[in-house]
């Protein structure tokens, strides 16, 4: 593919001095890096999510910077992210991943270039990250109490169902429990006191229950 300039960019320093700006100021990180790991370049974006900078003089590889610390905030294994980016870079496919790196959650593709080098392309998706996770934990949680909802006790109870099923030594039990008098509290008190006796009864079910609900 061949880029396609305006009569603006003549000469191949400006067209350079022009590609620098437009790669330094994507809304999206953009790195090169060699096979061992070590980064070439990487603009704004990609410095800030990675925390890197110095490390482009240095040319650090990846063994070096795993044994400097420099993954000590990701949440998944480095050393197993770079196997599975080898194994993509034998087959010539992109790696496309998902890595928790302390408080955020960054979205990577890492595209292999002519078996010399690596295009990373990355994103912060921890807003959307999050979003989804409230979406799902909604999907089988109480609003009120915060405990896990119907939906989440049927997907429970076929699991406890199958073991039980599968293996005749398993057992499981249900407990049913009922507040008595509640209706009277709500009558009484209101609902805003009636929520609070529920909140406070579904957490010491939970204390009771050692958190295994």
């Amino acid at each position: 593919m061949t880029l396609v300039w305006g009569s603006e960019f003549p000469d191949p320093a400006t067209r350079l001095e022009a590609l620098e700006f437009a790669v330094e100021n994507l809304p999206v990180g953009v790195s090169l890096i060699r096979l061992d790991g070590s980064p070439v370049f990487g603009n704004a974006i990609f410095r800030d999510l990675f925390h890197m900078d110095g490390e482009f003089e240095t040319k650090l590889s990846f063994t070096d910077l795993l044994a400097a610390g420099r993954f000590i905030d990701w949440k998944q294994s480095p050393t197993i992210y770079f196997e599975r980016l080898r194994e993509a870079i034998a087959a010539g496919t992109p790696l496309v991943s998902e890595v928790e790196i302390g408080d955020r959650v960054i979205a990577i593709i890492d595209t292999p270039l002519a078996s010399q080098y690596i295009l990373s392309s990355t994103k912060d998706i921890t807003e959307r990250f999050q979003a989804q996770r409230h979406i799902e934990h909604l999907a089988f949680h109480d609003p009120l109490t915060g405990l896990p909802n119907r939906a989440a006790f049927a997907v429970e109870l076929d699991k406890n169902i199958a073991a039980a099923t599968a293996n005749k030594r398993a057992r499981f039990s249900i407990l049913f429990i009922d507040v008595d008098h509640f209706k009277d509290i709500n009558d009484v008190f209101g609902h805003c006191v009636g929520d609070a006796v529920l909140k406070e009864a579904g957490q010491r079910l939970l204390q009771a229950a050692g958190g295994q609900f």
